[in-house]
């Protein structure tokens, strides 16, 4: 559709860097359209650190829901 505007959203990322895992806050640009892509990274905020978590160790099992 051409001359869509542009929407943004934010998404919940959690990842690893071998060691310790993060959960972090991206906000992001879109395109609007059908095929919706993110067009671009507006920032990007770590909530929380787990210091010593694999990816393994990522279960339900092993947090508690407050």
């Amino acid at each position: 559709m051409a001359g869509a505007s542009a929407t943004a959203g934010n998404l919940v990322v959690v990842w690893t860097d071998g060691n310790d895992s993060y959960v972090s806050l991206v906000a992001v640009h879109a395109t609007a359209g059908t095929n919706a892509l993110v067009s671009g990274v507006a920032g990007i905020q770590t909530l929380a650190q787990l210091s010593g978590v694999t990816p393994a160790a990522l279960v339900a099992a092993n947090f508690d829901i407050v």
